[in-house]
């Protein structure tokens, strides 16, 4: 006979979703500087991106909100105006990757004085290596951890995240079964773009990948 219904209703119950959102532009995303986990504030027109983010979502009923703590994912936080009464977690291992001494140099600086590093940390991320940043391997290990406790936290339901790009381009990785060899593949998430993936059960699904219509959109 079989249980075809009990199944579908037990994937339907245990089904998890994540909305994964970068933040909005920075001061240093427009003068072209590495960020990694270095503060700069958003823009005004950052704060207009996460405010349109915010509308766009507004239907959306969260379970959990799980934020990185720099300055930047809580500004875009505050400026979407979710619900209050959604809890916050500010969870360290959603910080952008450290990139040490780089850290708020300008891109073409570092072009100019690193050309072999900066074109490993590009296009060879896995075997990227400079002694003040972190490696690809250590952030999605950190990036892996937090995605097994929040499943062990919430069994079903829609979570809400906010981080870097960076991360979640190595986080990508992991929702599509891939290699962090990979990683160049990935397009780079825009200010306050928005990622949707599904866990249902037995396997990640990824339902969009750095979707800006928002920016768009009049609501």
């Amino acid at each position: 006979m079989g249980f075809p219904n009990f199944s579908f209703s037990y994937l339907i119950f245990f089904m998890l979703k994540l909305f994964l959102v970068r933040h909005g532009q920075t001061f240093w995303n427009v003068e072209k500087r590495i960020q990694g986990q270095a503060e700069s504030d958003l823009t005004d027109e950052g704060i207009r991106q996460a405010q349109l983010l915010g509308m766009r979502l507004r239907g959306e009923v969260f379970d959990h909100i799980y934020v990185s703590p720099l300055r930047r994912t809580m500004q875009t936080l505050n400026a979407m105006a979710v619900s209050s009464s959604v809890p916050v977690t500010q969870d360290e291992r959603l910080m952008e990757i450290c990139m040490g001494d780089w850290q708020g140099k300008l891109v073409e600086d570092l072009k100019r004085d690193y050309p072999e590093e900066i074109e490993s940390f590009w296009h060879t991320p896995h075997k990227f290596y400079r002694e003040s940043c972190e490696t690809y391997q250590e952030v999605y290990n950190r990036g892996v951890s937090f995605v097994r406790s929040l499943m062990s936290k919430h069994k079903s339901g829609v979570v809400l995240v906010i981080t870097h790009g960076a991360f979640l381009k190595i986080l990508y990785t992991y929702f599509r079964y891939m290699q962090l060899y990979d990683v160049p593949l990935v397009d780079h998430p825009f200010s306050t773009a928005l990622s949707v993936v599904e866990w249902n059960g037995g396997l990640w699904n990824m339902l969009s990948w750095n979707d800006t219509i928002h920016l768009e959109a009049q609501f």
